[in-house]
């Protein structure tokens, strides 16, 4: 059974929230958008791709699309699931892609979860579990009353959500946790200084690993080597650019993404895009 994020939602806006309580099961299932799990009160077992996980009160976790999830043996369960598609809402995510929390919750977690035996999600403590009901709350009465401007206050509140679970995660430390938290700024280190020359040292350095171990891990986190990562989001700068600065020459776009010659980076493009970067400016504009 697969479950769709337009059946949840009203004018087109893609934020759902979604309150389960005093089901014992809820069936397996998927779903074709982003879901943030709070579990504000009792037990249960979470089933996940053919494992199984207990889950209680504090517990967040983070469910991606067409991943086959369920629950059962649920005790006074009571759970919100908040129901999104980041991109669609195009909200301004500014810096939170540098709170170590974030990418670790929202990205790593997910990819770590059978690995870390889901040692790695947030755990809640009862204030911070009241804080985020409270958002929660707020979210979903501004959903349903949909008075003038319930959009920009429901983006407003969830974003509020999302620094404030990024930011308890960063603060509360295990093993698992720091490991993600390692990597998420390696990536938000990445991220912002793509243009600059980085070292695989450098990286392996930032995680706390030796350079075989960070090669491995990072493959594990992400499904791409360092240098291939960080040549995707070039690739992905300069197509920004090339659409976004139309007169801007292809050479200069090449240095300010990190290559010193234009040629080499056309050929990297062309690997990449299947297209030259004019090609691709002209493919953009028709």
């Amino acid at each position: 059974m697969q479950i769709r994020l337009k059946d949840y939602i009203k004018d087109g806006f893609p934020l759902a929230l979604m309150p389960v309580s005093d089901s014992t099961e809820f069936p397996v299932h998927s779903h074709d958008y982003v879901e943030l799990v709070l579990v504000l009160d009792g037990t249960g077992v979470h089933l996940a791709e053919g494992r199984e996980y207990v889950i209680s009160s504090g517990d967040v976790f983070v469910i991606n699309e067409n991943f086959k999830h369920g629950y059962r043996n649920a005790k006074k369960l009571k759970i919100v699931n908040i129901l999104f598609d980041l991109k669609a809402l195009s909200a301004p995510l500014y810096d939170l892609r540098l709170i170590p929390g974030f990418l670790s919750l929202f990205e790593l977690e997910p990819r770590f979860r059978v690995k870390h035996e889901f040692k790695s999600r947030l755990r809640l403590r009862q204030k911070d579990i009241f804080r985020a009901k409270q958002l929660a709350f707020d979210i979903h009465r501004e959903l349903s009353e949909r008075s003038p401007g319930y959009k920009a206050i429901c983006v407003g509140l969830f974003l509020e959500l999302l620094v404030f679970l990024s930011r308890t995660y960063s603060k509360a430390p295990t093993p698992e946790r720091d490991t993600l938290c390692n990597f998420s700024r390696v990536i938000s280190f990445i991220e912002s200084r793509f243009a600059e020359d980085i070292s695989l040292g450098q990286l392996a350095r930032l995680a706390k690993m030796s350079r075989r171990n960070f090669q491995r891990a990072f493959m594990a986190a992400t499904g791409s080597s360092p240098i291939n990562y960080l040549l995707n989001l070039r690739m992905a700068k300069a197509a920004e650019l090339l659409v976004g600065d139309a007169s801007t020459p292809v050479s200069e776009i090449a240095l300010r993404i990190g290559f010193c010659d234009s040629n080499y980076f056309a050929r990297q493009f062309r690997k990449i895009m299947k297209m030259s970067p004019r090609e691709y400016r002209d493919s953009q504009r028709r």
